[in-house]
């Protein structure tokens, strides 16, 4: 049954408890928040999630005032920031009951769910807490879907499909920043360490032209030599399994364009065919205890634009690329809401070579 507290300590406790880790036999249950500090109100989940989803990019748009001199009203413009999506598959369920014997009240369940996420709408300050993770933003989505039903028409179990989005750039950088600088670590520059690994390459701390030159050479130089990589400023990450497969694909563009004067009839139009970029796409698999820190790593990525540029290498086959999508998905836990196993999803588009 989900619990819901509102302006208590028990409220409190409950998100202090699921943020910072539980230490006894009884597995975390993961907890929504709504709201912040006293006003917050806390549901305890029915049964924990199955999977996280994930989801960054450049995606996010935020409201920012320009003030210039002379002018009295400021003027209003939008800026893009690095965002990342958490999203999350819930089931509540008539048919199971809590250690005190009374029965989850399904649809009363989701209408407060939803009455909580009416209150403040377009700027729900909501977390996800589940153990030591906790994943803070602005409630994006919520929907719910009714798939049982007792003869009489009461409603027995719910799906609950919850997206939460942080575009904060402070909060991104400090759940994010300190992933990505681990996972291309400085004990990780130069070379390879161990032979048959595919491995990712970025440059850190260089403008984006010069980071751009130091990939497009590495990558040359691999393919001449496939030993390692000898490049100044390159930090490596070895996976932890060589991918299945992966994907190159290139797209041509079709353009029009007038080709006479008269512009009335089919005859004076005509179309160029431009090659298009190539991209590539690939999937990863990640297992054990750093599960979640390698996948906020990766994600990483995207919460700048000088993170983005990234060289895949595997064998003599490599691609300098820009990151333009990056998923992840936890997909089995321990215990106490930690990761341990997930997959991680990335699209890079060619460099200019």
């Amino acid at each position: 049954m989900a619990v819901r507290t509102e302006n208590t300590q028990q409220s409190g406790r409950a998100a202090q408890t699921a943020g910072t880790g539980q230490t006894g036999i009884a597995p975390a249950k993961a907890y929504l928040q709504f709201g912040e500090e006293k006003n917050a109100a806390v549901f305890q989940v029915q049964f924990n999630p199955a999977e996280l989803s994930f989801s960054a990019g450049q995606t996010g748009k935020k409201k920012k005032k320009d003030f210039q001199p002379g002018k009295e009203n400021p003027a209003c413009t939008w800026e893009s920031v690095p965002g990342i999506r958490m999203s999350v598959k819930l089931i509540f369920d008539a048919g199971m009951e809590e250690r005190e014997g009374s029965a989850c009240d399904v649809h009363k369940t989701v209408r407060e769910l939803f009455a909580e996420a009416e209150k403040n709408c377009g700027d729900i300050k909501s977390a996800f807490l589940w153990g030591e993770f906790i994943f803070p933003g602005i409630l994006e989505g919520l929907s719910a879907e009714y798939t049982m039903f007792s003869p009489e028409g009461k409603i027995l179990r719910a799906n609950v499909e919850l997206t939460i989005y942080l575009n904060d750039k402070q909060k991104v950088e400090e759940l994010m920043g300190k992933y990505y600088d681990s996972l291309f670590g400085s004990q990780n520059k130069g070379r390879r360490r161990s032979a048959g690994k595919a491995l990712l390459a970025v440059v850190k701390d260089r403008k984006e032209q010069e980071t751009t030159d130091i990939l497009i050479n590495a990558a040359a130089a691999l393919k001449n030599s496939g030993t390692g990589i000898m490049s100044e400023g390159i930090e490596l990450f070895e996976v932890q399994y060589n991918p299945a497969a992966f994907f190159v694909k290139a797209e041509s563009t079709r353009r029009e364009y007038q080709n006479g004067t008269d512009k009335n009839t089919a005859e004076s139009l005509s179309q160029s065919v431009f090659p298009g970029e190539q991209s590539f796409s690939l999937e990863l698999f990640l297992e054990g205890a750093e599960t979640q820190k390698t996948v906020l790593g990766f994600l990483g990525m995207l919460a700048s634009e000088k993170k983005r540029q990234v060289l895949f290498a595997w064998g003599d086959f490599c691609f300098p690329g820009r990151v333009e999508s990056m998923t992840g998905r936890c997909t089995m836990f321990d215990l106490f809401g930690n990761p341990i196993r997930a997959k991680v999803n990335m699209t890079l588009r060619l460099m200019i070579m």
